[in-house]
């Protein structure tokens, strides 16, 4: 006689209150994700930066909870003289970052952004370059003084790896998989040429 089959055995009510808890381990684990968030944001960052981005990121979200500007979208006069929309201040400036590396400051990356400007729609002459004079560096910023030889061991012997510059050129190549695709340097034929064996006047 078959046996019948075993009823699954039903979550405790302190495990299943537990998982569904808003300050619980998972909510806090999936709050720290940066291209998604919990259903529901935990209460607590306990000191976290990525938890406290995520917890005001839901409570700036929580101070509109239906679309107060709905009204505005419509008729005419909204549309020639459009009403200010309702906004929020967010409990600090951590929920509007695009990413928590902006607290980072040193002498790179400069300090935080000033508050209530975007330098984005500037005129384009603070990040102007004029390379007149300047050293031909690598991605490093090391100057290079010779890039036209490579690191050899003894006068002709085979090239060295060591030569940080070769392996810089090495990364910047064109690597394909397949060899059409390779765009040729300097000149036809500089790194071979393609010859067709077979006629190909049907095209």
């Amino acid at each position: 006689m078959p046996k019948s089959p075993t009823p699954p055995a039903s979550p405790s009510r302190k495990g299943s209150a537990a998982s569904n808890a808003p300050g619980d381990a998972g909510s806090k684990a999936a709050a720290r994700n940066t291209d998604s968030a919990p259903a529901t944001a935990p209460t607590d960052d306990g000191g976290d930066v990525a938890l406290q981005k995520a917890v005001e990121t839901g409570q700036l979200a929580a101070a509109f909870p239906f679309n107060a500007n709905k009204a505005g979208e419509h008729g005419f006069d909204q549309g020639v003289t459009p009403p200010a929309g309702a906004t929020a201040t967010p409990p600090s400036r951590v929920p509007l970052g695009s990413t928590l590396s902006e607290r980072q400051t040193n002498d790179k990356v400069g300090t935080q952004a000033p508050e209530g400007r975007n330098a984005t729609i500037a005129p384009l002459d603070r990040v102007r370059v004029d390379s007149s004079g300047q050293m031909l560096t690598t991605n490093q910023g090391v100057r290079i003084a010779d890039n036209q030889n490579s690191l050899k061991a003894g006068p002709r012997g085979p090239v060295l790896l060591e030569d940080f510059i070769l392996r810089e050129k090495i990364t910047h190549f064109d690597h394909e998989r397949i060899p059409e695709r390779i765009v040729h340097a300097r000149g036809s034929a500089a790194h071979g040429f393609f010859e067709c064996y077979d006629a190909i006047t049907d095209l």
